[in-house]
């Protein structure tokens, strides 16, 4: 069964992502800092499969973001229906947002298809998005 606990920076000792992400580390630190957002672990046997984050951007709106960890594809749906709880029960229950936001990078067809399998619907084309200067479409979900 995957936890969801409270992002710690031991954490990430043995995590490796997925996909490259340079400077988890100073990353982490700078979401940990700032208190519009916050930063989960998902964890199975003890070991983080994902990092996940809000930022609270305005009332009832936030930006949803992770970094997953080589370990999702072997939790594939516990990992999917973990995501779906967090945006449901977590997000939107509890926290009482209406609006959720993802950017996703415009050339990596599987997110694409993730992010509208969890309710999301392409609103725009951000250009040069990311600090590496790649497109990005932005998908939000709206309660």
């Amino acid at each position: 069964m995957i936890e969801i606990k409270r992002f710690k920076l031991r954490h990430l000792v043995d995590f490796e992502p997925k996909y490259p992400f340079p400077n988890i580390m100073k990353n982490m630190e700078f979401n940990m800092a700032d208190s519009n957002r916050e930063c989960l672990s998902l964890m199975r046997e003890k070991k983080l499969i994902c990092v996940a984050g809000i930022n609270y951007l305005r009332p009832g709106a936030g930006e949803v973001w992770l970094v997953p960890g080589i370990a999702v594809d072997k939790y594939k749906f516990e990992f999917y229906k973990t995501v779906r709880w967090l945006l449901d029960e977590y997000l939107i229950d509890h926290k009482k947002l209406h609006r959720l936001e993802m950017a996703i990078e415009d050339k990596w067809e599987k997110g694409i298809r993730w992010a509208k399998s969890l309710g999301f619907e392409r609103e725009g084309f951000m250009k040069q998005w990311s600090p590496d200067k790649k497109d990005h479409i932005l998908y939000a979900r709206i309660v």
